[in-house]
């Protein structure tokens, strides 16, 4: 019998092609089949609020490792339990739910240098001129004392401590409560004794100075002083 080279050129050709088709068919479902990689990143464990402060004793109670597929693991996942140790929550967590970096800050009980300082709290409904979440801890202001008429009545250079809602939280973001109260520390426990008074009497006004505008301030109550 007498074979047509043509159609046995054609079939041998056919027959590499469909080779690599199966070759690929079969990596391609090995792949399929196989499972994909994973990573451990943190979970919560349970529902924890929003502007709490995760302390050592409390990351194995409020979150756990887990394993998850390496495509679905975000890219500021966190995957180190110690990496929460210490920080502020800015979200309302979720049980099971993954956190990111994005969701905590590194603020914490308020690591404010009041040493050999006295500390108060001042309303925020006795400050006429609050200037919100603008404020930054450690740094100082002025705390300009008003009478009931709104004359000045003393001023006061205060380090601002820690800002609280009225749950008493630490307010950690712009807009996430209602600011209540700011505590403040000054000092000498004269100005602690002066404000805590003057605070029945009128409201006050928190400034941001300059430090050249502090010197003039401390050559007034010199001057004041000395003709007092």
């Amino acid at each position: 019998m007498k074979i047509n080279k043509r159609l046995l050129i054609i079939a041998i050709f056919s027959l590499v092609i469909a080779s690599f088709i199966v070759a690929y068919l079969y990596v391609t479902i090995k792949k399929s089949v196989q499972p994909e990689p994973e990573t451990r990143i943190v979970y919560f464990k349970e529902n924890v609020e929003k502007g709490t402060l995760i302390k050592n004793e409390d990351v194995d109670t409020y979150f756990k490792l887990k394993n998850t597929p390496v495509s679905l693991v975000p890219k500021n996942a966190i995957k180190n339990l110690n990496a929460l140790k210490e920080k502020t929550l800015l979200i309302d967590g979720s049980t099971d739910d993954f956190i990111l970096e994005s969701d905590i800050i590194e603020r914490g009980e308020t690591k404010v240098d009041i040493d050999n300082m006295y500390q108060i709290g001042i309303p925020v409904d006795n400050i006429a001129n609050f200037l919100g979440t603008q404020i930054k801890l450690g740094k100082y202001y002025g705390l300009i004392a008003l009478s009931e008429e709104g004359y000045r009545n003393g001023i006061y250079k205060a380090k601002v401590v820690s800002i609280v809602d009225s749950t008493g939280k630490i307010v950690v973001e712009n807009g996430e409560s209602t600011v209540a109260e700011i505590n403040i520390a000054v000092d000498s426990i004269d100005d602690m004794y002066e404000i805590a008074e003057k605070k029945k009497q009128g409201s006050f006004d928190l400034v941001s100075f300059s430090e050249d505008r502090w010197k003039e301030i401390n050559g007034e109550n010199k001057e004041n002083n000395e003709i007092n």
